[in-house]
């Protein structure tokens, strides 16, 4: 099957990664990575880890915003007041990156999360791991069941089929089958794990995200 290799704008720079990072809460840090990769973007590169080895440092301060320092971040609770945090926005002031925006959305259409990858929001989702894993997205782990975060990136139709350029934390190349790095998908395989996971109540095409929105430079 073919498929966009590029839908829309992507990040170039290298994926942000959740494990093997010397974070002690690494196993629930798949959000604060959704995180890192989400400002490195919004902020051109100016804010966020510059490498895999800021990554450790980052999560922590991300945890102190949210007032999480285990566990994993719940999207509005704690996801949503670390991308409104005072200090994150004034990093931007200061590395004189322009302003982002982010809006939480519960219960959103599918169709309302397609359209604000059309409208080059980086989309930041809430998955139910094990309901994906019954899909052909590209796949972390073959063995993890539980709540996730990824972000998804642009969209191109090729063809009436939707792709985007995924970001999951757990694409870090370590082993044999595990990608590398952000990868394209069809962007209908995430629609069921996001309804499993993001709505109240569940049900499939509803999905809970955090839309962030880049300033211009």
């Amino acid at each position: 099957m073919t498929h966009p290799s590029n839908p829309g704008r992507a990040d170039r720079r290298p994926l942000l990664t959740q494990l093997g990072t010397g974070s002690p809460t690494a196993g629930d840090d798949c959000a604060c990575l959704v995180i890192c990769n989400a400002i490195r973007w919004a902020s051109h590169g100016r804010v966020g880890p510059k490498s895999q080895g800021e990554v450790k440092e980052w999560v922590r301060q991300i945890r102190s915003w949210a007032r999480k320092p285990t566990g994993g971040l719940l999207m509005f609770g704690d996801c949503l007041e670390v991308y409104r945090h005072p200090d994150l926005h004034r990093a931007f002031d200061r590395a004189g990156a322009p302003p982002f925006s982010a809006g939480y959305f519960q219960g959103v259409s599918w169709d309302g999360v397609k359209g604000g990858l059309y409208n080059d929001r980086l989309i930041h989702l809430a998955i139910d791991y094990h309901v994906l894993r019954k899909g052909a997205a590209p796949m972390g782990s073959t063995t993890f069941n539980g709540g996730h975060s990824v972000a998804l990136l642009g969209a191109q139709n090729s063809r009436g089929r939707v792709y985007t350029n995924v970001a999951d934390p757990l694409f870090d190349g370590r082993r044999a089958g595990i990608p590398d790095g952000w990868q394209v998908a069809r962007l209908r395989e995430y629609r069921a794990a996001a309804g499993a996971w993001g709505a109240r109540p569940a049900g499939e095409g509803k999905a809970t995200i955090i839309a962030v929105k880049r300033g211009v430079k």
